[in-house]
């Protein structure tokens, strides 16, 4: 019986040592005006028509924003860049790419996210490239 509550106090201790421990250890992402360059990103390739399967407002408003944004934030975002380019899509979103509808793919967040383009589209707009425009709704476009 003193074995179980020493293993239930191990227990305990270690979960309070995880949760202390996760907002230390987990990454980060640079932040301008409470969002995230991920975040930016994807509002600023929305606004292109460059992510397949969710056609873009083509807000110009929205698009500077998240330009400006992304400048702000600048070089500080190179090693989230580094790693979006490197990342591929889950295993599970692979699958069922095509077998479900794109619109519920972004709602559920599976949808194919581009990380990678995305990412070098990140390291263009902070080396003041020029925006590639992309329109597809097609899915599969996006593998």
């Amino acid at each position: 019986m003193r074995n179980r509550y020493r293993i239930l106090l191990a227990v305990w201790a270690l979960l309070l040592l995880g949760l202390i421990a996760w907002p230390v250890l987990r990454r980060r992402e640079p932040v301008y005006q409470g969002k995230q360059v991920s975040v930016w990103l994807v509002q600023y390739a929305q606004n292109i028509g460059f992510l397949p399967g969710l056609p873009g407002p083509e807000n110009p408003q929205l698009e500077k924003e998240a330009e400006t944004a992304i400048g702000h934030i600048g070089t500080n975002a190179v090693p989230i860049y580094l790693r979006m380019i490197r990342s591929g899509e889950s295993p599970l979103a692979r699958v069922l790419m095509g077998h479900v509808p794109c619109v519920w793919l972004y709602r559920l967040g599976l949808g194919p996210r581009n990380s990678g383009l995305l990412g070098a589209m990140g390291l263009g707009l902070l080396g003041g490239g020029r925006k590639a425009r992309r329109s597809s709704s097609n899915c599969a476009a996006a593998r």
